[in-house]
């Protein structure tokens, strides 16, 4: 029982003695002579026990949400001396395309979650090299071949290049077409067995 906070406390301890005998052998509220002195009895209706504030447990509060992504943490990861590393590396590379990706690289990033995204591509510090073989269909005396040669093309010219892979010998990853060189390209039917994109 609840008693209302403007009463001074000793009169409230007696209040609470003389209730406790008079609702143990009455059924009724006790009369007292002071009129300051009044009990009140609070009755629960069943619409108050609709809207009774229910306090969740601990576990069941929803927790806030991160700003940041959850990062595990890289102690708990299968650790290796750098000679076994590159051991391990360079057995998983046997028998794989020099075009094929080798490695899977697990970046450390700390974004926020409404911040720029990083997806598809980066652009790393260093260039990694693959060796490309690259050809050059240019006409054989212009700057174009000569520009080509010097930056390490396989094989620069129009009509030895024609003939090479009319004959099958390939020898190249790339094959890049000047514009001079189009119309003899389209003309020798070369561009149907290189497949589409030259």
């Amino acid at each position: 029982m609840a008693a209302p906070a403007r009463y001074c406390p000793s009169c409230l301890s007696a209040v609470g003695r003389t209730s406790t005998t008079s609702l143990l052998h009455r059924s009724a509220p006790a009369v007292t002579s002071s009129p300051f002195q009044q009990l009140r009895f609070a009755q629960s209706s069943q619409n108050a026990l609709k809207y009774k504030r229910k306090d969740q447990p601990a576990s069941q509060k929803k927790k806030k949400t991160r700003s940041t992504f959850a990062q595990p943490d890289l102690r708990d990861a299968i650790q290796f001396s750098l000679v076994d590393a590159m051991r391990y590396l360079r057995a998983a590379e046997v028998g794989r395309s020099p075009a094929a990706s080798k490695y899977e690289v697990h970046l450390r990033l700390r974004t926020l979650k409404n911040g720029p995204v990083v997806r598809n591509r980066l652009r790393l510090p260093h260039p990694v090299k693959t060796d490309l073989r690259i050809c050059v269909i240019a006409p054989p005396d212009s700057q174009a071949a000569r520009a080509a040669q010097a930056e390490g093309a396989t094989l620069v010219g129009e009509e030895n290049v024609f003939d090479a892979v009319k004959e099958g010998r390939i020898d190249f990853d790339r094959c890049i077409c000047h514009q001079d060189s189009l119309t003899k390209l389209q003309k020798s039917g070369v561009a149907r067995i290189l497949g589409r994109g030259v």
